[in-house]
Order: C-alpha cells, then structure tokens, then sequence
C-alpha cells in the first residue's frame, strides 16, 4: 500500500515536471514567433520605406534625362534609370505576405471560411493587423493615408458582424 503511494506521488511528480516542461517549450515558441513577427514587420516596414525613397530619386532624376547633350548618353542614362527602377519595384507586401503564410498558415483560410466576402486588399490588412501594427505604420506600407485605413478598419468589422466594443485586432490573433 505504502508502495503503491511511493509511485503515485513520483508518477503526479513525473506528469508535473512534463507539464512544465511543456509549458516552458510552449512559452519559447511563442517567444520565438512574436520576434519572428517583429522581425518581418520591421524588414517590411524598411524594404516600404526603401521603395518610398527609390520612387522619390526616380521622379527626381527623370527630369535630367532631357539634359544630356548627345543622344547616346541620354540613351544610357534612361536604361540606367529604368534598371534601378526595376530592380527596386518589388512590392514590400509579396515578401510580406509570404513569410506570414509559413508563420501563420491557415490564416487566410480561416478568416475567409468566417467571412469569404473579404477582399484581397482587406485580407492584407487583416494580416498586418494581426501583427499590430499601428495604423500610420499600415498606411505607409498600403501608400493609404491613415482615414482610409480607418475606413477599412470599420469595414473589416462590419463584415466580421463585430460592434465597436470588439477588438478588432485580438479577435484576429484568435482566429
């Protein structure tokens, strides 16, 4: 009898310490995908903020193309021009959307299997904010002003059949 209890305990014992060893791997994996988040917020935030400023030296620079003296060289200055231009084009959002699929796969399915009638672009801000992102930080990426992306908020919600006292975002991150 007294036996029987000695392996009870160490059994009670042995299913606590797996318990908390799970709850600690659990907690560093969550640690672990909340700086994975930051870190592709950041690179997408950078990677828009690049494409803002290559847009600006591009408008800037078109207007000495004009200004070279022989043919050839206003030729070469456009090509030039045009690569750059290419080469810095991609959309901030494709790296985005990609590495928030394999973080969080399923998402999109999931969020249009509660409501299908979502669009494309608001899809895309359901997903940034997922990630919390604050509403100028979305517009700068979007190239929305920041009413408009209130206007989507309100639309996101409306379709989600949630009321004003809903959050908007948790309710996201649950999903």
């Amino acid at each position: 009898m007294e036996n029987d209890n000695i392996q009870r305990i160490a059994q009670i014992e042995k299913i606590n310490l797996e318990k908390q060893l799970h709850e600690k791997e659990s907690q560093r994996y969550r640690l672990d995908l909340e700086k994975k988040e930051q870190e592709l917020v950041f690179q997408t935030l950078r990677q828009a903020n690049m494409e803002q400023l290559n847009q600006s030296v591009n408008e800037k620079l078109k207007v000495f193309a004009h200004r070279f003296p022989r043919k050839k060289d206003r030729k070469e200055f456009s090509i030039a021009l045009k690569e750059i231009t290419r080469e810095v084009s991609r959309d901030p959002l494709s790296d985005f959307e990609q590495m928030f699929v394999q973080m969080h796969g399923g998402f999109y399915e999931k969020l249009l299997g509660i409501c299908p009638e979502l669009s494309k672009s608001e899809l895309q801000m359901c997903a940034l904010l997922r990630m919390n992102l604050p509403s100028k930080e979305m517009a700068n990426l979007l190239n929305l002003t920041v009413s408009t992306i209130d206007q989507r908020r309100h639309s996101i919600r409306k379709k989600l059949g949630l009321n004003s006292q809903d959050n908007l975002v948790s309710h996201l991150i649950c999903i």
